[in-house]
């Protein structure tokens, strides 16, 4: 098993930018970012199918919100409009061993998953929706300042 070239060095700046956005928007929650219709760009990193990804997203909505899946959405739709060679940054020729060895082009500036992830944990503040028949009831963190309803 080879060693994640993105672990090693980070994303570039501008596509940490991105996921922070959104994921500052979830509170912080993950799930919607990395198993949904944007599965492969935020958990695979592979940040050259968000078109794909566009192309495809009412397949993978699962059972995540209106507000959830805009999120989500406005995040591919942000990438997809950066420049391939801002967003695939990895070297063509790594081939899964000595990351340290395959350095990102100089003139892009990468940020490590310390500086862009979120506390993937939630605060102990949740909001309960439930549908109008009172029969599916679902729990979704909020921000301690409930700003940020899901």
């Amino acid at each position: 098993m080879g060693i994640c070239w993105y672990c090693y060095w980070g994303w570039s700046k501008p596509v940490a930018a991105i996921y922070k956005k959104a994921l500052d928007a979830l509170c912080g929650w993950e799930g919607p970012l990395h198993f949904g219709p944007s599965h492969l760009v935020w958990e695979d990193e592979n940040f050259g199918s968000a078109e794909w990804c566009l192309a495809h997203f009412d397949e993978y909505k699962r059972d995540y919100t209106v507000a959830e899946l805009t999120i989500v959405k406005q995040s591919l739709e942000d990438l997809a409009k950066l420049p391939l060679d801002i967003r695939c940054v990895e070297p063509e020729d790594y081939e899964g061993e000595h990351p340290e060895l395959f350095p990102p082009p100089i003139d892009i500036e990468m940020v490590k998953e310390s500086q862009y992830s979120g506390n993937a944990t939630n605060t102990g503040y949740y909001q309960i929706t439930a549908k109008i028949d009172y029969t599916n009831i679902t729990v979704h963190p909020v921000s301690e300042d409930k700003r940020c309803i899901l």
